[in-house]
């Protein structure tokens, strides 16, 4: 089973969009997937979900934060109590897909996980802090048999829930758009996962905690949302283009152009599965399949 978090500090980044598309062309070949939206705003849950069916069946008892809400109660309820697979999406996979859906509340459990963290000693507060960092990877390491593809779709920050997503992962993946912050951004990124990496793995060995060693690989970067003339981009995407790729972010050799008429929340199909209906959509669904080659590429699966 392999883990991968999308993540970046942006907002507005095409990251939702990239994480729906890889996950039903993964199923299409067979993958058995996992979507977990760990995002407040819950974009994702409602690319699958239409927003009244989710209030009506799920807000209450099959969301990310009743989870959460669970462990910090003391009566952790497992994660197969949370899958939604009644999705429109499934009537067209052979293979269906799984969500965890988020909640609009789950920026209150960051904060309470934030504040969990804290101890009046050292030692105190890096065992609470890591108890409260591993949380999901130890129920995500449950699934190992069930699953083989699970991604973790993060809010555009890097606090304890995110954190806790790349502690559980096995790659990381940042969308950015080509611009002038998402050129800066994508380098701090790789530095705090370095640093949460090292630090963790720090206080593991020197207080003898019973975690096993984080070593996220970042996967890539791959630039969404792009502006072209013709089949080239444009003078000041390619500027921010060659700024990413210096800062050797593994940089994917497939674009992503985006459309709202085509990516939007309202189609619950995502855009690598529907029929082409134009030119647009045609190219579109072509340039994530590509991304999807690729992303199967650096995992080593030809």
């Amino acid at each position: 089973m392999a883990v991968i978090s999308v993540v970046n500090y942006k907002g507005g980044v095409g990251k939702t969009s990239i994480v729906a598309n890889l996950a039903v062309g993964l199923a299409t070949k067979g993958h058995r997937v996992l979507v977990v939206d760990l995002d407040p705003q819950a974009s994702l849950t409602f690319s699958f979900i239409p927003v009244e069916q989710w209030g009506a069946r799920y807000r209450e008892n099959h969301t990310i934060k009743k989870w959460y809400d669970s462990c910090l109660n003391g009566n952790k309820i497992p994660f197969e109590t949370l899958f939604i697979e009644n999705l429109e999406v499934n009537q067209h996979l052979t293979t269906p897909i799984t969500i965890i859906s988020s909640h609009t509340d789950l920026f209150k459990v960051e904060i309470e996980l934030a504040q969990r963290c804290l101890g009046v000693t050292r030692r105190k507060q890096i065992r609470n802090k890591m108890a409260m960092l591993y949380l999901l990877d130890k129920e995500i390491e449950k699934l190992k048999e069930q699953f083989d593809m699970i991604l973790i779709d993060c809010q555009p920050s890097f606090g304890i829930i995110t954190q806790s997503a790349v502690v559980a992962s096995d790659y990381y993946l940042v969308p950015t758009r080509l611009d002038h912050l998402s050129s800066l951004g994508g380098l701090t990124l790789k530095g705090h996962v370095e640093e949460l990496a090292r630090d963790t793995n720090q206080s593991i060995a020197y207080f003898s905690l019973p975690y096993h060693n984080l070593h996220p690989q970042l996967m890539g970067t791959v630039a969404t949302m792009v502006q072209t003339s013709g089949d080239d981009l444009i003078a000041i995407n390619k500027q921010y283009e060659k700024e990413i790729k210096d800062q050797a972010l593994k940089y994917f050799n497939t674009r992503i152009r985006f459309n709202q008429s085509v990516m939007g929340q309202n189609n619950k199909i995502p855009t690598i599965l529907r029929s082409k209906s134009g030119p647009m959509e045609k190219k579109l669904a072509e340039e994530l399949e590509a991304l999807l080659q690729e992303v199967l590429q650096r995992m080593g699966d030809k």
